[in-house]
């Protein structure tokens, strides 16, 4: 996804362009996002089913602000999802700059 966000997009110099998605990013985007909405709502069901035993980790405890209500606005699974994409692309970047930094 990385890989997209940074790619050059003829649609970004040439807005007219954007409707017709020339180099097909934007319909590759959705793929990978409904792939991630995937991977995302089977982690949070198995988080869920599992409860809270033993040691709390960062998803637990966003499980537990979107079941307790208290936030307002509500706290979804939508928000949860997310702010996990936006963990995920955060965490790609900055692993990337590092490894540019490092070479």
């Amino acid at each position: 996804m990385t890989g997209y966000l940074m790619m050059p997009n003829l649609s970004n110099l040439y807005p007219a362009l954007a409707p017709f998605d020339l180099q097909g990013i934007v319909k590759n985007m959705k793929v990978l996002a409904k792939r991630l909405d995937g991977i995302f709502e089977t982690m949070i069901d198995q988080r869920g089913k599992m409860g809270g035993e033993g040691n709390k980790d960062f998803l637990q405890f966003l499980l537990e602000l979107k079941d307790s209500g208290d936030s307002n606005p509500p706290f979804t699974t939508t928000h949860l999802k997310a702010f996990l994409v936006v963990i995920d692309v955060t965490i790609s970047v900055v692993m990337m700059c590092a490894s540019v930094y490092m070479f």
